[in-house]
């Protein structure tokens, strides 16, 4: 027979709530860490694209990295912040 869990819907919210948190946390994060991903990277990525695939492809490089370098360092804060809210709800429900 099924049984109601009332704990259920306050684990949603709390589930829910981390991720707002984890995302609204990563947006900001990425504001200050992008440009310096994309200054550490973007001579190399495009000394490679020349070497490897010519410099006519250099340019198209060059516009698409940025997004891109965006889009990585977002989603990996994102996960990195979550993954930290989550170990510290697990390690709080541990101690008290």
């Amino acid at each position: 027979m099924w049984q109601h869990n009332n704990q259920e819907p306050n684990k949603d919210v709390i589930a829910h709530s981390i991720g707002w948190i984890a995302s609204i946390g990563a947006a900001v994060m990425t504001f200050f860490v992008t440009p310096l991903v994309y200054q550490a990277s973007v001579s190399a990525l495009l000394r490679f694209t020349a070497n490897h695939y010519g410099p006519d492809f250099v340019f198209v490089v060059e516009l698409v990295w940025f997004p891109v370098a965006l889009a990585l360092v977002f989603f990996l804060l994102r996960a990195l912040t979550a993954f930290l809210l989550r170990l510290g709800q697990l390690l709080a429900a541990r101690i008290g």
